[in-house]
């Protein structure tokens, strides 16, 4: 049986690859949560008739909160961590699945509604990246 100081010892020297698997993990939650929307609006109740979605959504919580808190306890600021590429793909699947929403409406009120949401998340992208 590990003690707390072995314990702790292990977390510390493991803590960068247990980061960057729940980063991956949290990556393969986040795409399988825009496939099950992508399906949910293509077949209205193909998943949420079986799967509550937010269920999908309270298990990628709990992964954002273990990946914080990982990098919050284990994690000292100088470190390598995976960079921010994915802000790029996922400003773009957001901006999809909000037009797609408003397919009915007129074309230029849609775009207008569409350029207006990408600068909102791309603002609130760079104020949560400000140092």
């Amino acid at each position: 049986m590990l003690d707390k100081t072995k314990l702790a010892e292990l977390l510390q020297k493991n803590a960068p690859i247990l980061y960057k698997l729940s980063c991956d993990s949290l990556l393969i939650l986040v795409f399988f949560f825009v496939l099950v929307l992508i399906a949910e609006g293509l077949l209205p109740g193909i998943i949420s008739t079986r799967l509550g979605l937010y269920k999908i959504v309270v298990v990628i919580c709990a992964n954002l909160l273990l990946t914080i808190s990982i990098k919050n306890l284990f994690l000292s600021e100088d470190q390598n961590l995976p960079s921010q590429k994915i802000l790029w793909i996922s400003l773009g699947i957001a901006l999809l699945l909000i037009f797609n929403s408003l397919f009915s409406l007129p074309i230029y009120l849609n775009l207008f509604i569409l350029a207006l949401s990408g600068a909102i998340i791309f603002y609130i992208f760079q104020v949560f990246e400000e140092k």
